[in-house]
């Protein structure tokens, strides 16, 4: 089982994390994150971030930037804290009565938790799409122009017709539902729903958006237009995307930050990994970079830090 499990493993993994120990393993972190958490003039700040849950603390000590047009990606197990942290970014764990968030977290240099901040005003700037497409029981068209409604863009229904349209075509969506626009939204596929969602997400023409494993519901196909369409949203967006695959996040991220029991492991390029960084990483987490890292390695993916 041992010599398996070594094989799995990079190759390049210090000879001395593969010898099996005894009695129970316990995980220690760096006092900083691996990599390169922090970069300059970034479109967001997060500093010493911690998230609680009543008594139960999610994320510790958090610190990481996210670059303008950047798109991150956060992974980890289940349960390690990438999706309470992403939520914290647009202030959606207020509606969780037991969550508390300390620290400071800004968005062009404002505290997006200081009292004079909006939430509403906020999450006009910093958009969300779920992990499972959500269109309203509404019509596509007003699926999409609920947004721009709500925040007063639009005084004419033409205004409208061309945010509607304009959304619709940047989610790459418009030419297969411009003849039914009357027609509701849930009447779509999924792979068409959460491209809805996030045509919907940009109406508001937002300056950062989130995705919460947005292509964890979706079939091979529709999974790889969303991919296609976060690199070219990217070119006018600031993007953090949460997933479970180090394969999706090598394809679509300029950097990726490794979460694992609240604490953030790692930041660093697709495809980078270091004998340092191995030290704090679980196994199954060493594995999976070493596969992701050969692949990475072996191609070169438009638009992607290749490290």
């Amino acid at each position: 089982m041992a010599n398996r499990m070594v094989m799995n493993i990079a190759v390049d993994m210090p000879a001395e994390l593969l010898q099996p120990k005894e009695g129970k393993m316990e995980t220690t972190y760096p006092e900083n994150s691996i990599g390169v958490p922090l970069i300059e003039n970034p479109k967001m700040s997060m500093r010493n971030v911690d998230v609680f849950y009543g008594d139960k603390q999610a994320i510790y000590n958090v610190n990481v930037d996210i670059g303008k047009n950047e798109v991150i990606a956060m992974i980890g197990p289940s349960g390690c804290g990438k999706s309470t942290f992403l939520r914290s970014i647009n202030r959606m764990n207020d509606t969780v009565e037991s969550c508390r968030v300390s620290g400071q977290l800004t968005l062009d240099g404002e505290d997006i938790y200081s009292s004079k901040m909006d939430p509403v005003a906020l999450r006009a700037k910093v958009g969300m799409v779920f992990q499972k497409p959500n269109p309203f029981p509404k019509t596509i068209y007003d699926n999409v122009a609920y947004g721009p409604r709500l925040h007063g863009l639009a005084s004419r229904r033409a205004e409208m017709d061309e945010i509607v349209e304009l959304s619709l075509t940047r989610a790459g969506l418009w030419v297969e539902v411009k003849d039914r626009l009357d027609q509701p939204g849930t009447g779509l596929s999924g792979g068409q729903q959460q491209r809805l969602c996030i045509a919907r997400a940009i109406a508001i023409s937002p300056e950062v958006i989130l995705m919460d494993e947005p292509c964890s519901a979706l079939d091979p196909i529709a999974t790889a237009k969303i991919e296609e369409l976060i690199a070219e949203l990217s070119q006018n967006y600031t993007i953090a995307i949460v997933t479970h695959s180090m394969q999706q996040a090598a394809r679509v991220s300029n950097r990726t930050a490794y979460f694992h029991l609240g604490h953030l492991v790692e930041v660093n390029c697709a495809g980078t990994s270091t004998h340092r960084s191995l030290h704090y990483r679980p196994l199954w987490l060493i594995r999976v970079i070493s596969r992701t890292n050969r692949r990475a390695n072996s191609r070169v993916i438009p638009g992607v830090h290749n490290g």
